[in-house]
């Protein structure tokens, strides 16, 4: 026990061994120490209070006391209460935690003394607030705290700075909470350490968008497989055969179907390529009249050996409209529908397996194409989820096929939905708008330039050299061609010969780019720049998609055709005069 002096409550008359031995001091340092130095007053009678030990930690006591000869005599007992157990959860818990009073700091766990750099609450106690906050931070922390200090239950949220102890600051969001502790009005103050969460947030980052580049990877890889297989396989053909070929007019004709194959296979890679990019908003080029059953007719002859050793495809056209719509985007739309209906079957008995694709009108004159197959289903907790990038259900899967045909089918006005019983198989739905009568084509070879007095000369810039060695023999039989395999280099050749009428530049290159060169002949040789036509295969910088949105210059897109080719230059040629 101890007892306090009547006429002076600061001093003790009479301090006990044991308490004396609870609090952490020796009697004697006791007797000479203020009540006030532990905490001793504002406790009723019978209640439980919470005493500061020497060492600056907490004694949980109930607390009994009477007046006896002008003294006030207390007498507490240590007790093992919910709140020591609660310390202990404090104590481990990753944030900083404090509690202040009236008087001060009451409590703080292990993680807040760290950040400050104190041994104890005790230490922590007597060091003054601007050592701990920025001082900029100060007044807005304190009246944080006095709004709920008096308001148990109420919350408030401050963000200050933390200083270290060797140097720098430590940013946190400090939620302070309206309390009772021990019987005082008090705040809970749980502080997070906001350089850690971005520490770890960009970590987190950093590990997804790794995982999405491998998965895009492998995605890239599954689409474009099966153009490129036969167009590998094509080309090798043709290699072998042309020599044996001779002038077999019948032999050339079987060459020339092959030759036909390898350009459809190189025209779908790289489209495949192209939408994937077109998961976010690319343009896709639009044809009137669009005939979906050759669609359709094409996409199952290109899925025809993956599909069908598993199940049979049966195609039932009752007449559809056509559509306006990207044919080789159609193509892939159905390629990826039909794909994914033929990998729900196992090889087991693939003759009770079917694939059924029924083209039609629909009810409000649009086109209507349901593939429809007798499969497993799709569960429904799975099928909300299935036009979602990335989301698949197949080991081998990567969830890239679905979510491309939607966004192909609302490229142009349509919609794909799906319905699926688990055990009795799914049906895709797609439909289109009703499309316009297709435009008459001009002949392929109307882009091909008009004989002209003088053979106009063009420059190739790419640092691909295969690149620019192609693109250097498709224009050669109509203009003088010359090629730079970098932008340094042509640089250089139009300093000393500008009288180039069209140059043909790659983008982006390294060392100097196409920008690059655009804007050193803008210097050097203003007005030489508006001869540049850019050739691209992706503007995959900010840098670039800015600078193609502000120049004027044409841009042919990679990879690009032979027409396509011979029509941009003869189309600057005119504007150039």
């Amino acid at each position: 026990m101890v007892a306090v002096a009547g006429d002076d409550p600061d001093r003790h008359v009479y301090v006990s061994a044991a308490a004396a031995r609870l609090l952490g001091y020796d009697l004697a340092e006791l007797e000479g120490l203020s009540p006030r130095a532990y905490q001793l007053y504002d406790v009723a009678e019978g209640r439980s209070a919470t005493l500061r030990r020497k060492d600056g930690s907490e004694l949980h006591v109930r607390l009994g006391r009477e007046r006896l000869d002008g003294s006030e005599v207390f007498v507490f007992r240590p007790v093992a209460d919910a709140r020591a157990d609660f310390r202990l959860l404090l104590d481990v818990a990753p944030d900083g935690l404090a509690v202040l009073g009236r008087r001060g700091l009451i409590y703080a766990n292990p993680v807040l003394l760290r950040w400050v750099g104190y041994s104890d609450v005790a230490s922590l106690a007597q060091a003054k607030v601007t050592e701990i906050l920025h001082t900029e931070d100060v007044s807005k922390a304190a009246q944080a705290l006095g709004s709920v200090l008096d308001s148990p239950g109420k919350r408030a949220v401050v963000r200050v700075r933390v200083r270290r102890p060797a140097g720098g600051l430590l940013e946190a969001e400090c939620v302070a909470h309206g309390v009772d502790w021990a019987g005082e009005r008090a705040c809970l103050i749980v502080a997070r350490d906001l350089s850690q969460r971005q520490h770890d947030q960009s970590r987190l980052i950093v590990a997804d968008r790794s995982a999405s580049v491998g998965t895009m990877s492998a995605g890239v890889a599954h689409e474009i497989n099966n153009p490129l297989a036969y167009l590998l396989l094509n080309l090798e053909y043709l290699i072998r055969e042309i020599p044996a070929a001779g002038g077999d007019p019948a032999r050339l004709s079987q060459l020339a179907e092959r030759v036909h194959e390898s350009r459809h296979g190189a025209e779908r890679v790289g489209h495949i390529l192209k939408e994937l990019g077109s998961l976010s908003s690319r343009r896709r080029g639009r044809r009137s009249g669009v005939d979906l059953g050759e669609a359709v007719r094409r996409a199952v002859h290109a899925v025809e050996p993956d599909v069908a050793p598993r199940a049979t495809v049966v195609v039932e056209n009752l007449g559809v409209p056509k559509v306006d719509a990207d044919p080789n985007s159609l193509e892939q739309l159905f390629v990826n529908v039909l794909s994914n209906a033929g990998q729900a079957f196992t090889h087991d008995r693939p003759s009770d397996n079917r694939i059924v694709v029924r083209l039609s009108r629909g009810q409000d004159g649009g086109a209507c194409v349901e593939v429809t197959d007798n499969g497993p289903g799709i569960a429904p907790e799975l099928l909300n989820r299935i036009f979602d990038p990335f989301f698949t259900t197949k080991p081998t899967g990567t969830g890239l096929g679905l979510p491309i045909s939607h966004a192909i089918a609302r490229a142009f006005g349509g919609q794909i939905t799906a319905h699926s019983e688990p055990g009795k198989g799914t049906t895709f739905r797609i439909v289109f708008p009703e499309g316009t009568a297709p435009k008459a084509e001009a002949p392929r070879t109307s882009s091909l330039p008009a004989p002209a007095m003088r053979r106009a000369r063009v420059l190739v810039v790419d640092d691909e050299e295969l690149v620019a060695e192609t693109v250097s023999r498709a224009l050669a039989e109509s203009y003088d061609v010359q090629v730079s395999t970098s932008a340094r280099d042509a640089l250089k050749v139009l300093a000393n010969d500008p009288g180039f009428d069209v140059v043909l530049c790659d983008l982006l290159m390294p060392d100097m780019s196409g920008m690059d060169l655009y804007r050193a002949l803008a210097e050097a040789q203003p007005g030489l720049e508006e001869s540049l036509v850019f050739m691209t295969g992706g503007a995959f910088t900010q840098r670039a998609r800015d600078f193609l949105a502000r120049v004027r210059n044409p841009r042919l897109e990679k990879p690009f055709e032979l027409d396509q080719l011979h029509f941009i230059v003869g189309q600057r040629l005119e504007v150039t005069g």
